[in-house]
């Protein structure tokens, strides 16, 4: 009998852990189900997340490519405007230095004039100086001869 029993209380211990089991399996199936649900959920979520931030990139993506393209403009009129500005300055240095040689090329060349025809006067007069100091040299060189052949006339007798 004690046999028996204990039989009977392993039948009751197996029939609790079927019914335990089979509540076990319910509850996994509802977990499982839960876990299906929340998971899509969640991936709906992602999915929004993700098309909403996709959007909000090729917004900003749009909007700084905008921005670029508008500064990049900026930046070619300022270009373009400074260069003008320095080939206009350049064009009036260079008119006013060309003004500037010009009347020192006519100012030194007016000086140069000057000197030559100073130098011009200067020589002239050289010139007159030692024609004249030429012909006293050979007026007193004549004279000086004539001298010395006076007094070698005289000296052999011939005066």
């Amino acid at each position: 009998m004690v046999v028996a029993a204990e039989e009977s209380d392993v039948e009751a211990r197996i029939a609790r852990l079927e019914s335990d089991v089979g509540h076990v399996r319910s509850s996994l199936s509802e977990l499982n189900v839960k876990v299906d649900k929340v998971r899509e959920e969640l991936n709906a979520k992602i999915d929004r997340v993700n098309l909403q931030l996709s959007e909000k990139i090729e917004n900003v993506r749009k909007e700084l490519n905008a921005r670029i393209d508008q500064v990049r403009d900026e930046l070619h009129a300022k270009i373009d405007q400074v260069r003008d500005e320095l080939h206009a300055k350049i064009d009036r240095v260079n008119a006013e230095l060309s003004a500037k040689i010009d009347d020192v090329r006519k100012e030194l060349e007016a000086k140069i004039e000057s000197v030559a025809a100073r130098l011009d006067a200067r020589i002239g007069r050289l010139q007159e100086a030692f024609n004249s100091a030429m012909m006293w040299a050979v007026l007193l060189y004549v004279a000086l001869a004539a001298g010395v052949y006076a007094t070698m006339a005289r000296g052999f007798g011939w005066l």
